[in-house]
């Protein structure tokens, strides 16, 4: 048996197959082939504040890796939408920590999505990182009704009471859980299934 191989085990036990094989009596080379240099970048990781405030400045810190030195674009994206993009030079077997620095106006939950597009990459499965921030503010409660004109006596006493309210009719209910989770309550009212 004449085995070529880049040195990496993926399956069982090789040095016990060798075992096995000699005692069989079954003459066994090995070749060590040397993999191919392959261009690589990757984004190792993203890391955001543990909590951040309504309007309060802070930073994705994303760390990002290279084989090579290739120049690259990064991309972030807010809940799907394009926010920033850049150029960033990585720099041969060197790692880069990028500071994207960002600012919340409205309390939710959001998703962030970095991407990195490197001029020459052997694996893109490696170059896309997400991660979810919640914002606090004042408690939002969205009240529904198929007229939301009957609740705004219930909107102006919420609000009395430091309450953020938003009126809305059947068309205006969230259809995803990301934007039920910008509510600390929803209430409907009046509303067909």
């Amino acid at each position: 048996i004449v085995l070529l191989t880049d040195g990496n085990e993926t399956n069982g036990n090789v040095i016990q197959a060798i075992a096995d094989t000699r005692e069989r009596g079954i003459n066994f080379q090995a070749l060590y082939l040397q993999p191919g240099e392959h261009p690589e970048a990757a984004i190792e990781g993203v890391r955001v504040p543990a909590q951040i405030g309504l309007k309060q400045n802070f930073a994705l810190d994303v760390l990002i890796s290279s084989k090579r030195t290739n120049p690259s674009i990064v991309q972030v994206y807010r809940n799907g939408a394009l926010l920033q993009e850049g150029t960033l030079q990585l720099n041969k077997e060197q790692k880069e920590l990028v500071r994207l620095p960002q600012k919340i106006t409205e309390p939710g939950v959001y998703r962030y999505e970095i991407r990195l597009k490197p001029k020459e990459d052997y694996q893109s499965g490696n170059n896309t990182k997400e991660v979810w921030v919640a914002v606090q503010g004042p408690p939002r409660i969205l009240l529904a009704d198929s007229n939301p004109q009957d609740l705004k006596p219930l909107s102006d006493a919420l609000t009395n009471r430091g309450f953020q309210t938003n009126l809305t009719g059947v068309g205006g209910l969230p259809l995803s859980m990301q934007e039920m989770l910008q509510y600390q309550a929803i209430f409907l009212r009046n509303i067909a299934a």
